[in-house]
């Protein structure tokens, strides 16, 4: 698989104002709307203010849409929103905001190439038509492949060859060549580590933080940065996904105190955390269960076709979830498998209490713990399980 991951140099600030009215029109923005939008970019002007005085004079912006603003971010997608136009066939992109990213697969090498180089030249051709400026140095192609033998394919764009690059970031996640994920985890965990010492900085035995306020440092500075996208990378090998682990046990050594001799499993129940795998597993489930509802997700068409896998070692996204899945099947709601429970007199005689046999929507309602503890229970009971409430009066 032959990639390009685009570079904007400065997207918002070269904004063609003239040009984006139209767009506007285009996406069905009209009357009131589109008068109010097009007297937002009309005139607008800017200066330098510093405590409270003004250092320069008032320059009229010509182009870009005003930073900080709420409404600027959607009117940027508007106007970037047609680059799509220039994907050739065979070519698949991504677009989200200013990240734009095009691939080709293909048995050859060649045979990429040439889909990719023509979608190469009608983006720049692209940009040069809506004065947006690629940044030739940043752009880079990578090479997807499980081959052994170095083979360089080289893309151009203007007349200037395109850098190659075996590690490119993509939406804050580090891809390699091969998708085994291991400079990814290294990063966040390098990063995951860094944080830490905020956290033996806060642990002092007589005047330090609580374990309290320690635990909440945790779980917001320290553990999002190991977390983030897990679901894409949960792939990855398990001596990858090792130091991840390692790196919460450490931390939750510092939240509780512990020493270093102290059980593992311990430490998770101490603190009252799950493990890293465990919720890699749960954002996998999540997953895949939006994907296969939800049907304009990326994934839903994907993830009904059977996907073959040239090593034994190596298991794709589709394998992980569906696996994940079947082994948790129990403990998910499934809407074709379950009958709505019947009505059943309350265990009580009052006329004042109002009877509420529970149903189906009261398990959407509840929390995932409430609702895994009743089908397990129920399952291995084999019974059914109704819940009665009271309404005082």
């Amino acid at each position: 698989m032959l990639s390009v991951f685009f570079d904007l140099s400065k997207a918002c600030d070269t904004v063609w104002k003239d040009g984006l009215r139209p767009k506007l029109l285009q996406s069905n923005i009209q009357g009131t709307m589109y008068k109010w939008n097009s007297n937002f970019l009309h005139n607008r002007t800017a200066r330098v203010k510093l405590d409270g005085k003004y250092y320069s004079k008032q320059v009229i912006m010509k182009e870009g849409v005003p930073q900080g603003s709420a409404i600027s971010p959607t009117l940027f997608l508007v106007y970037i929103n047609n680059i799509t136009s220039a994907i050739t066939s065979y070519v698949k992109h991504t677009l989200h905001a200013a990240d734009f990213a095009i691939w080709s697969t293909a048995e050859y090498a060649t045979t990429a190439k040439v889909r990719v180089q023509a979608t190469v030249d009608k983006v720049f051709k692209w940009s040069q038509d809506w004065g947006l400026t690629i940044n030739l140095n940043k752009t880079v192609t990578t090479k997807f492949s499980l081959e052994t033998k170095e083979r360089h394919v080289t893309l151009t764009m203007n007349g200037q060859p395109l850098p190659t690059e075996d590690t490119p970031t993509s939406l804050g996640i580090t891809l390699d060549k091969r998708l085994t994920w291991k400079p990814h985890i290294q990063k966040i965990n390098q990063k995951a580590i860094r944080r830490s010492q905020i956290m033996k900085k806060l642990s002092g035995t007589k005047w330090g933080a609580n374990s309290k306020i320690l635990r909440q440092v945790y779980q917001g500075y320290i553990r999002p940065v190991m977390e983030y996208a897990s679901a894409a990378w949960s792939t990855a090998a398990t001596s990858n996904l090792t130091s991840l682990s390692k790196t919460q046990n450490q931390n939750l050594r510092i939240v509780l105190g512990a020493i270093k001799s102290t059980p593992i499993k311990e430490l998770h129940k101490q603190a009252e955390m799950d493990t890293l795998e465990n919720r890699r597993e749960q954002r996998t489930l999540t997953l895949y269960e939006k994907s296969k509802r939800n049907s304009t997700h990326p994934l839903h068409n994907i993830l009904r076709e059977k996907t073959k896998n040239r090593l034994k070692s190596r298991k794709s996204p589709n394998h992980v979830m569906k696996k994940k899945f079947e082994e948790n099947q129990d403990l998910l709601w499934q809407t074709d498998r379950y009958e709505p429970l019947k009505l059943a007199e309350s265990p009580w005689d009052n006329n004042k209490v109002n009877r509420n046999a529970v149903t189906k929507r009261f398990f959407d309602d509840c929390t995932q713990k409430l609702r895994t503890f009743l089908f397990k229970l129920s399952r291995q009971a084999r019974i059914s399980t109704v819940i009665h409430s009271i309404e005082i009066k």
